[in-house]
Formats: C-alpha cells, structure tokens, sequence
C-alpha cells in the first residue's frame, strides 16, 4: 500500500499497511486492494510515485539494517523497468 499511497503524498512516517490502507481511503473514497482497475485509476500519478520513492530510498542510503527500512519500497524500480520494457515493445510493432 505504500507504493499506491506515494502517489499523493511522499513519506518518510513508519507506517503499518493498515496505516497506509486508512491514508489512502482519506485520499480515495472507494479504494480497494483488491480493485480491478487500480492499475488505471493510479497510472496519471505514476511519475510521482516514483519520484517520492526514489527520495525515500535515498534516505536509507548509508544504512543496511534493511529489516528496519520503514518505510520503503523498491516497486518504482520494477515499474520503470516495466515502463521501458513496454516502451520498447511499442516501438517495434
């Protein structure tokens, strides 16, 4: 859930998934999880995201007590590979 809450907000709070769950259903009246479409209702913030998660990950730079990074997350890694993969894909066909 942090990766979708660092769509409007960065960060840095310890939070609990439930803590991130409550922050998002303030910001989204009908957020869900488990929702179908969240891939689309998010995909307009997704530069956002990543910035705020690349910011948060240079917090935790100089440490590598990694059990204790909260909080943190490494998906905007993922999406920007997922991103260019697909970027690719298109300029082929």
């Amino acid at each position: 859930e942090l990766w979708f809450l660092l769509h409007f907000d960065y960060c840095d709070n310890q939070l609990s998934g439930k803590d991130c769950e409550r922050k998002l259903c303030s910001r989204m009246q009908d957020y869900s999880k488990t929702d179908v479409e969240l891939f689309d209702k998010f995909a307009n913030k997704q530069a956002i995201a990543i910035k705020h998660a690349e910011t948060l990950m240079k917090t935790w730079e100089d440490r590598t007590d990694f059990a204790n990074h909260n909080p943190s997350t490494t998906v905007h890694e993922l999406v920007t590979m997922l991103n260019d993969y697909l970027s690719k894909v298109e300029n082929v066909v």
